[in-house]
């Protein structure tokens, strides 16, 4: 669990942090990449306060926020929805060196390494998206979107209308 490969990818990483509320929010914004030895990168790093997540819990933000399977996270969901204070939630894009050895601190705790269960979110939190393939349906028409839709009626009734124009015009 404190073992990064250099491909690994999809695993969501939940530590708990032993300290009191304000020393620890501090703690995760300032010193969290020096106390566990790697490179972070905060956009990936989640720093929670425990209390607000209500009666979603712990466990509820990693299954519906991170895409972790409920199954898998069953033997800790007691655990995890039982913490109280401030806890790091981080995916694997969060350490930016590799293979990487998370250090232990005594301000922190690693509760657990969980893989996601969907595809890794590509963009904030937020899910891509999985299309199977008999869902795509094909085009039968080949040109790309791009390319101009060729109407010559409509260029010449509007060169049309632009003649008679100038022709009443003219009359006048």
């Amino acid at each position: 669990m404190r073992e990064v490969s250099p491909h690994e990818h999809g695993t969501v990483r939940v530590f708990a942090i032993n300290l009191p509320e304000p020393d620890a929010t501090r703690f995760a914004e300032t010193r969290l990449g020096a106390a566990l030895g790697v490179d972070l990168d905060p956009s990936y790093v989640d720093v929670v306060t425990l209390a607000d997540l209500d009666e979603v819990g712990l466990s509820g933000l990693l299954i519906d926020g991170h895409g972790i399977d409920e199954q898998t996270l069953f033997p800790d969901k007691t655990k995890l929805d039982a913490l109280d204070g401030v806890a790091v939630v981080m995916t694997s894009k969060a350490i930016r060196t590799r293979p990487a050895h998370l250090s232990e601190s005594t301000e922190l705790t690693l509760i657990g390494a969980y893989p996601v269960a969907r595809a890794e979110p590509s963009i904030g939190g937020f899910q891509k998206a999985e299309v199977p393939e008999k869902a795509v349906p094909s085009a039968p028409d080949q040109r790309p979107p791009s390319a101009p839709v060729k109407r010559p009626w409509l260029i010449v009734g509007a060169a049309l209308a632009i003649a008679v124009l100038i022709v009443i015009m003219a009359l006048r």
